[in-house]
């Protein structure tokens, strides 16, 4: 038998298992690096943005944050953005729904969403201590095959 061979092999193993406790350190070290950059994140937005949950006619929902002066009219464009409706429908519309279940349309215009917010007296929908998110709906023209019409009902203009 080859000693050299031998101590070869147990030395790349020993190599190997050095690197894997290595990777797995900085994984770790990565993944708190992350936690860390994402609460300063979280904590910014309370500052300066506004959570926003869009939630199309099918239930599909994401969370997005758009900065607090932003307008209603760049709002329309940013979620068309952030959903890729450019290339299928560029005139999706979104709504809010008031505490009585009656969706309203969302006029593009010059408004700031944070003024918005504030005179439709939208309501956070998730409990404390959870981040204020407020919640409103994307009718982006698509029917899925199960679906007759999009869900928004009694719409107010």
């Amino acid at each position: 038998m080859d000693t050299n061979n031998t101590n070869n092999t147990n030395n790349t193993n020993n190599t190997n298992n050095t690197n894997n406790t290595n990777n797995t350190n900085n994984y770790n070290t990565n993944i708190n690096l992350y936690n860390e950059k994402m609460s300063e994140y979280m904590a910014r937005i309370g500052n300066n943005g506004i959570l926003l949950e869009i939630t199309k006619c099918c239930g599909y929902s994401e969370i997005h944050p758009f900065h607090k002066d932003i307008t209603l009219a760049e709002l329309h464009t940013n979620v068309i953005q952030l959903f890729e409706l450019y290339r299928e429908n560029p005139t999706c519309n979104l709504y809010t729904r008031n505490s009585d279940g009656i969706y309203s349309l969302i006029e593009k215009s010059d408004a700031n969403i944070k003024t918005f917010i504030q005179n439709n007296n939208m309501k956070p929908i998730y409990e404390l201590p959870a981040k204020v998110v407020y919640r409103i709906f994307l009718d982006d023209g698509h029917i899925h095959p199960e679906e007759t019409t999009c869900n928004f009902l009694n719409v107010v203009t």
